[in-house]
């Protein structure tokens, strides 16, 4: 009888045949099927790659594809059994073999990262949204952030046009990710260093508009206060009615 390290060790071996199509050891299985298997499971990894990473897909030669698709599946081992997760695997992968650099796409990174935080908001747990009225003032009235978001800072700005110029420089780039609460759909907005700091601070706790803009312009003065306040109240009425603020604390 085998030990449970035995068992262990006999069922990697088999996963890793039927990753790569090698066999290195031997099986006592029917090793012709084995190309079968491979042929199989790269199939279902490709297939649900592709539809994660459109954009990727579209970016990349077919040579530069099926070259980063074949080295994934062959020879990253993913940390979750979860298939609904391993996409986000590819993400890291490609970041610790710095394919960035290979393909000669600075920005591939932030843009696997981009498609994936789509999925990941999508299918975030629901987060509870407190009892709230929907009119209101802006700028006296406690703000309610739409709890289901992800605000990221990319160092390329890959939610615009595809392919960026090559001319684009690395900087700060925040995003606002968020799923709609009546639609949820996901959308994305393109925020200022300034509005991000400004969505941080809400996602800290609830407070008035006029209150976040003055805390956040003592850390970042700015030197025409009148235009924040103005630009911040279209700004905040815009979340509003676009449900990334879903309401005002009763």
């Amino acid at each position: 009888m085998l030990t449970l390290d035995e068992v262990h060790h006999k069922q990697n071996s088999f996963a890793k045949a039927c990753r790569t199509g090698n066999i290195s050891e031997k099986l006592n299985i029917n090793e012709k099927r084995i190309p079968i298997y491979h042929n199989m499971i790269f199939s279902n990894i490709e297939k649900y790659l592709k539809y994660a990473y459109p954009i990727t897909y579209d970016l990349l030669s077919k040579k530069q594809w099926d070259q980063l698709t074949y080295e994934f599946v062959t020879e990253h081992d993913c940390t979750t059994a979860a298939f609904r997760k391993m996409p986000k695997e590819l993400c890291i992968f490609v970041k610790k073999r710095n394919y960035a650099k290979e393909f000669q796409i600075p920005y591939l990174d932030d843009l696997l990262l981009f498609e994936w935080l789509e999925i990941e908001v999508h299918q975030m747990p629901d987060q509870t949204f407190e009892k709230h009225r929907v009119i209101g003032d802006v700028l006296k009235d406690q703000l309610l952030l739409n709890p289901e978001f992800i605000l990221y800072r990319f160092s390329y700005p890959v939610f615009k046009k595809h392919p960026l110029p090559k001319e684009t420089n690395a900087g700060s780039y925040p995003l606002f990710i968020y799923r709609h609460p009546d639609t949820l759909n996901v959308h994305f907005i393109s925020l200022s260093p300034f509005f991000a700091t400004v969505i941080q601070e809400l996602t800290q706790k609830s407070s008035s508009g006029k209150a976040v803009l003055k805390k956040v312009l003592k850390a970042h003065p700015i030197a025409d206060e009148n235009k924040v306040f103005s630009t911040g109240k279209a700004f905040f009425e815009s979340l509003l009615k676009e449900r990334a603020i879903y309401g005002f604390q009763l």
